[in-house]
């Protein structure tokens, strides 16, 4: 008869050998999910329009020193229709610099139109406090410093014929709307101007790191994201060489 002892630590070893199958179960979830990922490690603005000045700087995008500069980057509406019955999520890696440069308005880090209204999130004119928006209303909160944050947006379903939108900020829930009906993008999507393009405010401030998903994401998943576009898709040699290793030892396990 197995002991307790060699029967836990069976466990334990079988465990962790199965932990390369669920990290590609993972990033699975996320490649098959995927609608864009822009680093801008290359130079280029992949998928991005930079409009107004925005420009790529040591691989990011780099909105300049000034007051209303005209600056954002702009992304079709066809990558971001996506709501759907599913929702959507999107993320970015941002440095506010002097955003917003003044007073009188936000500055956006991301925003679009939708049939029921805007969404997206912001930086208010205090300069540091987080803020969303969506058809469910006004919701969200935290503050931001001078550092590289991660900024998420997700619009998924209640499972009751509704969607709420839920804001992020490095991972953490921050805040989540009230139920509102579903709804469709209907305007290109904008980081650094909100959709009707008047509000630019950013100022020396940089943009990273953009992913675009086709689901609304539990707060689980989100705080999962990986946190770079390598990151989304493992290397296919490496994972399912780790996954057959542990099925072979799990089965000679058994087997003994």
């Amino acid at each position: 008869m197995i002991s307790m002892k060699h029967f836990c630590a069976g466990l334990a070893t079988s465990a962790a050998l199965l932990v390369p199958c669920l990290t590609m179960a993972n990033a699975i979830f996320y490649a098959d999910h995927l609608v864009l990922c822009d680093d801008f490690d290359d130079g280029t603005s992949g998928h991005a329009e930079l409009l107004g000045g925005a420009s790529i700087q040591n691989g990011q995008v780099y909105f300049s020193k000034g007051v209303n500069t005209g600056e954002k980057v702009k992304y079709a509406q066809a990558y971001l229709d996506h709501i759907g019955t599913d929702g959507i999520t999107w993320v970015h890696d941002f440095k506010k610099g002097e955003s917003p440069d003044a007073p009188n308005a936000p500055a956006w880090m991301l925003n679009v139109n939708t049939t029921g209204g805007q969404a997206g999130a912001r930086l208010q004119n205090d300069q540091v406090s987080l803020r969303a928006a969506s058809p469910g209303g006004f919701h969200g909160g935290g503050s931001i410093d001078a550092a590289y944050h991660r900024i998420a947006y997700t619009i998924r379903p209640t499972g009751d014929g509704k969607m709420e939108a839920d804001v992020y900020l490095d991972g953490t829930p921050a805040g989540t709307s009230n139920p509102f009906d579903p709804v469709s993008v209907t305007s290109d999507g904008y980081i650094g101007a909100s959709y009707s393009s008047w509000e630019y405010r950013f100022s020396d401030a940089y943009i990273d790191n953009v992913m675009i998903f086709n689901t609304g994401m539990t707060h689980a998943q989100v705080a999962g994201i990986p946190t770079t576009c390598s990151g989304i898709v493992p290397e296919p040699s490496t994972m399912l060489l780790g996954c057959g290793l542990a099925a072979a030892l799990a089965g000679l396990r058994r087997r003994r």
